[in-house]
């Protein structure tokens, strides 16, 4: 029994140590842009998937995830590919992220890989646009390392882009707010880094910080400035209870409901931005008011 433990420990040793070495490897190649490496070590991880057991699997998975960033990164230096519709290394960045989340044995990594595999699929879902979706996933990593500056400090940039697809003014102060929070805790001497990032990153989130403070202050806004809480939410307590578990689930369209569980924001915000019609019929106005009438339907 003693020769088989040693034999397995052997392997599982071996295995660590090639595993670590694709990583390192993967960092290296990201460093410098090379896609042959990364196209080499994306080879690599897809033929280890092949026998990979445990938490390997999803660790490869992250690894191939990363791999494929840096491809998208190096060919992003050309402007027709950076604006381009389709980025066959962007879905395949999202779709590593998301099966390495996904398989069974996520919960065997330690929790510090598992909030990176989750804070980088959030950034990803970000930068294509998908804004509510990558708050979503941020919320989820918080938990796992409180304390982690990449996921705050991510979340703040992406409360940033978010509002600023926002028409209403006071929805963009709330936004400021919250994201001055994020880089504030991302930016706390208790922030865990577990990563050597370079110092812009550090500089990125203070620079941002700093630039919401001084709008803030000199408009005078800070939380008091907004009632979240003093809002009708039913006249029964079925009513109440109803609406307070579609905010707990994000169901309310309204961005306010992304940000948190506030009865102000157990509001459905239905707006179209201005469009003018010459010498025809209107379509838009007619088409808006079904949806609308869908959607009260399916809510009652």
């Amino acid at each position: 029994m003693s020769c088989f433990a040693s034999e397995n420990d052997r392997g599982r040793s071996i295995l660590n140590k090639i595993l670590s070495q694709i990583g390192r490897k993967i960092d290296v190649a990201v460093d410098r842009l090379d896609i042959e490496n990364l196209s080499h070590s994306i080879t690599e991880c897809k033929n280890a998937l092949i026998s990979a057991q445990g938490s390997d699997r999803p660790l490869l998975r992250y690894f191939l995830a990363n791999a494929y960033s840096g491809i998208r990164k190096s060919k992003s230096k050309d402007v027709n590919y950076m604006w381009s519709w389709i980025q066959p290394e962007r879905t395949m960045e999202i779709l590593a992220l998301r099966e390495a989340k996904r398989d069974q044995n996520f919960c065997q990594l330690d929790a510090v890989r598992r909030c990176q595999i989750i804070t980088n699929l959030g950034n990803t879902l970000n930068e294509t646009g998908r804004s509510i979706e990558a708050l979503e996933e941020w919320d989820t990593a918080i938990p796992m390392v409180p304390e982690m500056a990449m996921v705050h400090g991510n979340i703040g940039k992406g409360i940033l882009t978010y509002g600023e697809m926002l028409y209403d003014p006071a929805h963009q102060d709330i936004f400021l707010l919250k994201a001055l929070r994020s880089f504030r805790k991302a930016l706390t001497p208790h922030a865990v880094w577990e990563s050597d990032y370079p110092d812009s990153v550090r500089v990125y989130f203070e620079q941002q910080a700093s630039k919401i403070e001084a709008y803030l202050h000199e408009k005078q806004i800070t939380e008091s400035s907004f009632r979240f809480y003093n809002w009708f939410l039913g006249d029964t307590t079925k009513e109440v209870k109803f609406r307070k578990w579609r905010l707990k689930n994000r169901l309310f369209l309204n961005p306010l409901n992304d940000l948190g569980t506030w009865p102000v924001a157990a509001r459905d915000v239905f707006h179209l931005p201005n469009h003018t019609y010459t010498g025809e019929r209107p379509r838009f106005v007619e088409l808006y008011d079904l949806l609308k009438q869908e959607y009260v339907a399916a809510c009652l």
